[in-house]
């Protein structure tokens, strides 16, 4: 979500996982509770990673508390001036994506899986440690046989709080191996392709943002080198 901080009414997007404060005198080392967030701290880095594999981010955009509400807990990617409609915000080069080959999202998976287990080895290794994966909990992370799953016994719909492990299982796997042969690296590169891909497969950068399909307004396109950048549908 991008929010303008000169516009009170200016409508929510797309909300990122990760945030710095906003140049409001505060610390960029703390929240808004004085709590150290590490996750304030390193966004200067990971912005300079990005940066030096060839990647741009238009100055006005930036990472912050949600300017529209009071005491907010809620740390996004906000704008810190007026953007006019059309503006590249984002431009990442191909180099940076890892792709999802048509429906290919098992491969995508693996792509991610084999990235991570190369640790510091892989380019991609600045943005794994910068984005915060490892504390989203989403229901197929539940213990199947849980206190969360019985109380809301009954509650879920059809397929299930799992079904996204399930078809990883059946699908990828073959069910030649269940969940217990997981370990924490192939959890998160499942979790990852969940929670940050796009279509176009895993772009940095983008990934901050959380896509909330009916709050949009930016959209993401292919430039003619493969490459991706996010633009501006309205004025922000």
């Amino acid at each position: 979500m991008i929010i303008s901080l000169v516009r009170a009414i200016a409508r929510i997007l797309l909300f990122t996982t990760i945030s710095l404060v906003p140049s409001t005198g505060v610390s960029a080392s703390f929240n808004k509770n004085n709590d150290y967030d590490p996750l304030l701290v390193n966004f200067t880095s990971h912005l300079a990673w990005f940066q030096s594999q060839g990647g741009a981010i238009d100055p006005r955009v930036t990472i912050g508390y949600d300017p529209n509400i009071p005491n907010s807990h809620v740390r996004g990617v906000i704008s810190n001036d007026f953007i006019p409609v059309d503006t590249v915000l984002v431009r990442c080069p191909s180099s940076l994506i890892l792709k999802r080959v048509g429906d290919q999202d098992c491969q995508l998976i693996e792509q991610i899986w084999n990235e991570l287990k190369l640790g510091e080895r892989s380019k991609w290794f600045p943005m794994f440690e910068f984005d915060d994966i490892s504390g989203s909990r989403i229901p197929c992370q539940w213990n199947r046989v849980g206190r969360a799953i019985a109380y809301l016994q009954g509650l879920w719909p059809a397929w299930g709080p799992h079904r996204h492990l399930n078809w990883y299982i059946e699908t990828c796997l073959n069910g030649e191996r269940d969940e217990s042969t997981l370990d924490d690296l192939e959890m998160k590169a499942l979790l990852t392709s969940l929670t940050r891909s796009s279509d176009a497969g895993l772009v940095p950068m983008y990934l901050l943002f959380n896509h909330n399909n009916a709050l949009i307004n930016t959209r993401l396109t292919y430039t003619e080198e493969g490459g991706m950048t996010i633009i501006a549908n309205e004025n922000i």
